[in-house]
């Protein structure tokens, strides 16, 4: 553009529109890079510890003085765990209602690593760096006027921060939560759902044991079509939450798909992916490059390209570790890649 200038002094017209053109190209870019970057940490303090079953906790931790993580209903934190010198980053949906500003509730199930030393080694005074809060999955009550949820095990944690959000700013919030789990003793929550159904007029619940004991009273089995139509009634105007299991996920999404719930009416929380290849698909060997470092392995089709990238060393930024937060997106120059959930690209980027 500079040399055209030179050239041609007499018209300046065409440089001008291309340095305005390219000024806000880069200006766009400039942009977009800022709202990708991972936010500031927030140190934690455990403050307390609370046994909610056998194999579940509540862990409460205090936010640094003047610190508000303007949080919304249903979302979650990556926490960077620190565990015999290895720095182990997990995601877990917040439990508390962001209307407690002084601290936050994350409710664990002992399943993993880190799950496990939460649930049996952690002690009052540990303190943990956490990034945060992501994720699209959350209530909006200019949005969400009535809600439909269904959570299996652990997926009742991002419910009950709903919940507790609800009860203080929306409680005629019209609301039916279907839970199921296997045995009544693995009832997450079940004093606060109790609770809640007192306090919160237009609330009701639906639990459903799988494995319950002689003395369970309430429907057996897993949840299905027959349960929902007999409890839900109309599906229209109804904003639908899923949180579970990827057999639950994958069962819930086939009723809805039955029941003719738009898409946009879908809101899905993955605590894991799936695993799980379709019948007529066995894992294959492939290789994978990695065009900055220049790096080569031959790898399952079976892996994610986060773990082959975390297990030869190669640093790629990750939140929630299932596809929904988007901060580990990453552009295929060539071959192909399947994802469970497409929740966490912006649209330009899928296709």
């Amino acid at each position: 553009m500079i040399h055209y200038y030179w050239l041609v002094k007499s018209d300046i017209r065409l440089p001008v529109s291309y340095g305005a053109i390219l000024a806000v190209l880069l200006a766009s870019r400039l942009f977009a890079s800022r709202i990708q970057r991972p936010r500031n940490a927030t140190t934690l303090t455990l403050m307390e510890i609370r046994r909610e079953t056998g194999d579940t906790a509540t862990l409460r931790f205090l936010l640094p003085e003047n610190t508000r993580l303007n949080a919304r209903p249903g979302q979650f934190l990556t926490f960077h765990w620190t565990l015999n010198g290895r720095t182990l980053p997990r995601s877990y949906s917040l439990s508390s209602s962001p209307l407690r500003t002084n601290y936050v509730e994350i409710t664990v199930k002992k399943q993993g690593i880190v799950s496990t030393f939460l649930n049996r080694e952690a002690l009052q005074g540990l303190t943990v760096k956490a990034h945060g809060p992501f994720g699209r999955f959350y209530f909006d009550e200019k949005r969400d006027h009535s809600l439909v949820m269904f959570a299996a095990g652990r997926g009742i944690t991002p419910m009950m921060s709903m919940l507790r959000y609800i009860e203080g700013v929306a409680p005629d919030t019209e609301v039916t939560l279907f839970y199921a789990f296997r045995t009544e003793r693995e009832v997450i929550f079940a004093e606060e759902l109790q609770r809640l159904q007192k306090q919160l007029p237009r609330f009701r619940w639906l639990a459903i044991a799988s494995r319950p004991g002689s003395q369970w009273r309430g429907p057996r089995g897993h949840l299905n079509r027959t349960l929902i139509d007999e409890h839900l009634g109309q599906v229209d105007g109804q904003t639908f939450f899923v949180c579970g299991p990827p057999a639950f996920m994958r069962s819930m999404e086939e009723i809805l798909m039955l029941l003719i719930v738009p898409a946009d009416k879908i809101l899905e929380e993955r605590f894991m992916i799936d695993a799980t290849l379709p019948a007529s698909l066995d894992p294959s060997m492939c290789n994978v490059i990695f065009s900055k470092s220049v790096r080569q392995y031959v790898c399952s089709s079976a892996d994610t390209l986060l773990t082959i990238a975390e297990r030869h060393g190669i640093e790629v930024a990750s939140n929630c570790r299932v596809g929904q937060c988007g901060s580990c997106a990453t552009r295929v120059l060539d071959g192909d890649v399947e994802m469970e959930t497409e929740e966490g690209l912006d649209p330009a980027l899928r296709g």
